[in-house]
């Protein structure tokens, strides 16, 4: 098909000749015939295609959302661990902090032997206190338990600082004093939140949050003005709890603490306070000396018992026994009216989702409300953890009581108490350094 207008070939042929070059490329489009335009058909998907993409799309959907939760997850866990962490931290740096300045202001005075009016020697003598471990050593915890009351986790101590705290009513008399002295404790208990306020477990609060049993790490802080080791019976020789003990910290918390006692951190399942001093008998590899446990419950402290127990003020007999070494006579109770030079400080902390998850395992080693879970870590523990410093640590093929505990929070099959509920925890371990003590061997 051919335009209207268009020439013959043979007569473009001839113009060629007489007409300009682009007319005749002009004339020559002309001639060239054209096919007629037609519309392209359009492709599209198909409904089993719709339906492939639109079940791919779901399931990306799905694995995303998943993603999202799992790492929210994380999250929350990681933050409460870190602040539970964090809070420990805090705790355990004031706890060895205060520790450290632990005195008993040691003076010597003369003694007087039985029925002699002539002094014989001079002793050492104090009217303030040092005392740790379970509990006295004639026997029992310095917290006792009763329904619905805090009970005594592991080990406890107690002493007088100079921190100089005083109560915000004294504040403007007293404040200027920083080294008055105080009466200074800590302790490990479980129960009830003792800064919950009361008014929430009144009856007009049905939507209250409930009360959450966990254990605690406690603080026990007598101001200064109101220091009962000068007011109450001076320290005795028994080995009973002190009654500048009892006076300020009542041995029955009831869910909300006293005035004098805070809860410094919370999910807090042991406390471990071992008095210490440097041996020279046991010396490492690298020459340097061992340090070595101290009890009050042998003469000499240094033969190797069954106790953590310290009291600064306990002697066995009607007086002090005091001896010359250099004889070979019957040594003094060392711990008479002394520091220890070193005190070894272990606590072991657990996340909170741990502690929640033991706190509503009831039935999990006769655990109620008000009674702790059996981690070993009770006086009353069949598995005795935290008794003997001697076994502490694991030693040969003896598992000490620390890796037991460990065991316990990790539920390893075949712990000691049949725990069966693992716990995220972590272990502060310290060697403190007593400023105050002098210590002697004689």
């Amino acid at each position: 098909m051919t335009h209207a207008f268009a020439f013959p070939r043979t007569e473009t042929r001839f113009l060629s000749r007489f007409i300009p070059t682009h007319l005749y490329a002009t004339i020559m489009l002309l001639e060239t015939p054209r096919p007629l335009r037609t519309r392209e058909p359009r492709s599209g998907f198909t409904l089993v295609e719709m339906m492939v993409s639109i079940v791919i799309l779901v399931i990306l959907m799905t694995i995303i959302f998943q993603i999202m939760q799992l790492t929210s997850s994380a999250y929350k866990q990681t933050t409460q661990g870190t602040g539970t962490m964090q809070q420990a931290r805090v705790a355990f740096e004031r706890m060895t902090r205060n520790l450290s300045q632990a005195t008993l202001n040691t003076y010597y005075n003369y003694y007087y032997a039985s029925g002699q009016t002539t002094p014989s020697r001079y002793i050492r003598q104090s009217e303030l206190q040092f005392i740790s471990g379970y509990g006295p050593i004639a026997g029992g915890d310095f917290i006792t338990a009763v329904a619905q009351n805090a009970k005594q986790v592991t080990h406890a101590v107690f002493f007088q600082a100079p921190l100089g705290v005083v109560s915000s009513t004294d504040a403007t008399a007293y404040g200027n004093l920083g080294g008055l002295l105080n009466a200074c404790g800590y302790f490990v208990t479980y129960g009830p939140d003792p800064s919950r306020p009361t008014f929430l477990s009144s009856s007009g609060f049905a939507n209250a949050p409930p009360s959450e049993n966990r254990y605690r790490l406690m603080e026990y802080l007598q101001p200064s003005e109101n220091l009962s080791i000068y007011t109450s019976a001076a320290p005795g020789n028994t080995g009973t709890l002190p009654g500048w003990i009892s006076y300020g910290l009542p041995t029955n918390m009831a869910a909300s603490a006293p005035a004098n006692v805070r809860a410094l951190a919370s999910n807090i399942v042991a406390l471990i306070i071992m008095p210490e001093q440097y041996s020279s008998s046991t010396v490492g590899t690298n020459g340097q000396a061992h340090t070595q446990y101290i009890s009050s419950a042998v003469k000499d402290g240094i033969t190797s018992v069954s106790s953590y127990a310290y009291d600064s003020a306990y002697y066995s007999g009607a007086t002090p026994l005091y001896s010359d070494i250099a004889a070979g006579t019957t040594l003094e109770w060392r711990t008479h009216n002394q520091l220890p030079p070193l005190i070894k400080v272990i606590m072991v902390a657990i996340d909170e989702a741990s502690g929640a998850r033991l706190a509503a395992t009831p039935t999990y080693s006769g655990c109620t409300s008000a009674s702790p879970p059996d981690m070993g870590n009770l006086s009353t523990s069949t598995a005795a953890l935290f008794k003997d410093p001697s076994k502490l640590h694991s030693a040969g093929a003896t598992t000490g009581d620390l890796e037991k505990l460990e065991d316990v929070l990790n539920a390893t099959p075949g712990n000691v108490t049949g725990n069966t509920v693992k716990c995220n925890f972590y272990v502060f371990q310290t060697d403190v350094i007593i400023r105050g003590a002098k210590w002697t061997a004689n």
